[in-house]
């Protein structure tokens, strides 16, 4: 699927809030995998991960390492209000 450049345009103005979340001890992880087992790994636009990048160079976040995931909704917001909110809820992540 293609990016739009609305979808795009908030992503980078997602990516501003980076400094002010490192500032409380979480990261912005922009489009990278949550592993939601047993078998899920979606890759929300953004989430915010409690701890730094570094901390997840041998494993991708889980439900208990992310505070909110978001998704960015251009052309996706039924399957994002349904199908993933449900994943993530399921799995307790905020969104």
């Amino acid at each position: 699927m293609t990016v739009g450049t609305r979808h795009s345009l908030v992503l980078k103005k997602l990516s501003r809030l980076a400094a002010a979340i490192e500032r409380t001890g979480c990261h912005l992880a922009l489009q990278a995998p949550i592993r939601i087992p047993p078998g899920h790994e979606p890759e929300p636009d953004a989430s915010i991960v409690r701890g730094k990048p570094e901390d997840y160079s041998d494993r991708h976040p889980e439900p208990k390492d992310v505070v909110s995931v978001i998704e960015v909704s251009e052309s996706s917001l039924v399957r994002d209000q349904t199908t993933k909110l449900r994943v993530y809820a399921e799995a307790g992540i905020k969104q």
